[in-house]
């Protein structure tokens, strides 16, 4: 039981620093401007106004008003790639072989979070795709040195005890 608190800890503390730094030490070096905000900045120059745009949803168009900063690298890419290693190792791990296709599902929705960003105009490709190279790099760190293998493959000493109590 302890191994799983000291997991979460770890867990927890790493993946808020991930998303700390790349908001606020990536983002800052790189200062990637927004497709949202290179379409606003152009469409004012031919239309003089930036808040009638015919062809932006208004939910869309309100997320892009909102975006205060940087696009490079995609932080929900970075997070939602973290967070699918991270999982699918914790599945494969936990389920038996029998129902082994369930460890995909996380990489499924880090795909559709990230394609999402594009899809919206918050993020280029090339924003995404460097997100999701820092999430997949950041967990592969994290579950080396979080020693979350012998976390997760207890000894039959442990689960006997488990069992006892």
């Amino acid at each position: 039981m302890k191994g799983y608190i000291i997991f979460n800890l770890i867990f927890a503390t790493s993946f808020t620093l991930l998303g700390l730094s790349n908001e606020f030490v990536l983002k800052e070096i790189f200062k990637g401007i927004r497709p949202s905000q290179i379409y606003l900045q152009q469409f004012s120059e031919i239309h003089e106004t930036d808040t009638n745009l015919p062809d932006v949803n208004k939910s869309i168009l309100n997320e892009w008003l909102n975006a205060r900063s940087y696009s490079f690298p995609s932080g929900h890419a970075v997070a939602s790639f973290y967070l699918a290693i991270t999982f699918a190792f914790i599945l494969k791990k936990l389920i038996s072989s029998g129902f082994s296709f369930i460890m995909y599902l996380p990489f499924i929705w880090a795909f559709l979070v990230s394609i999402s960003r594009v899809v919206i105009g918050i993020h280029n490709n090339f924003d995404v795709i460097i997100g999701a190279f820092i999430g997949v790099f950041a967990s592969f760190i994290f579950l080396y040195y979080s020693n979350a293998t012998s976390v997760f493959n207890p000894s039959v000493a442990t689960l006997e005890a488990i069992h006892k109590s």
